[in-house]
C-alpha cells in the first residue's frame, strides 16, 4: 500500500530542485533521504514477544511463546536505500538499534547523483501491517509519520 501523499511530496521536491541547480540538489537529496531513512528505521517496532496477544494468551495457559527463536529487529534491518530501482529482496539480518541499517543507507545516500531518485523501501512480508498500526509500538505506522515530519521540516 503506497504511503498517502508520496506522489505529491516527490512532485514538490522535483519542482523545487529544478530551480536550485545541480550543486545544491545532491546535498538536498542526501539530506531528505537520510531524514526519511532515520525516521522510518527508528519508528519501526522491534518485536517484543511479551506484547503479542497470542503470546499473552499462551503465557496465561502456561505455554511457551511463539515463534521459537524469534529475534527482534528484522523489520528494522530491512529498510534499504537504493538508487535506480526498488529492491525486491529482503535482508537476512537483525538490527534492534537500527544503527547498522542507518549507516548502510547513509553510505548509499552519499552516492546520490543530482536529479536522480533514491528509494527507501522495506520488503518484509509484514511491513504493511506495521505501517497500518498493528503494533502498539507504532500505532500510527512509520513511513506516513516520517513523511509528514520531513514535509513539515523542509516545507515541501
Amino acid at each position: 500500500m503506497p504511503v498517502e501523499g508520496l506522489d505529491e511530496f516527490e512532485r514538490t521536491v522535483r519542482e523545487f530542485a529544478a530551480g536550485i541547480g545541480p550543486q545544491l540538489v545532491a546535498p538536498l537529496q542526501r539530506t531528505l533521504t537520510l531524514q526519511v531513512l532515520d525516521g522510518v528505521v527508528k519508528m519501526t517496532p522491534v518485536g517484543r514477544r511479551e506484547l503479542w496477544a497470542a503470546n499473552i494468551t499462551r503465557k496465561e495457559k502456561g505455554l511457551k511463546p511463539l515463534p521459537e527463536g524469534y529475534l527482534g529487529g528484522h523489520a528494522r534491518a530491512n529498510w534499504q536505500v537504493t538508487l535506480g530501482g526498488v529492491p525486491i529482496d529482503t535482508v537476512d539480518a537483525i538490527d534492534e538499534s537500527g544503527e547498522l541499517t542507518i549507516a548502510k543507507g547513509s553510505a548509499t545516500a552519499q552516492a546520490i547523483p543530482p536529479f536522480s531518485v533514491a528509494f527507501v523501501t522495506n520488503n518484509v512480508a509484514y511491513i504493511e501491517e506495521l505501517e497500518d498500526g498493528h503494533s502498539t509500538q507504532a500505532p500510527e505506522g512509520m513511513a506516513a509519520k516520517t513523511l509528514e515530519r520531513v514535509r513539515a521540516q523542509f516545507g515541501v
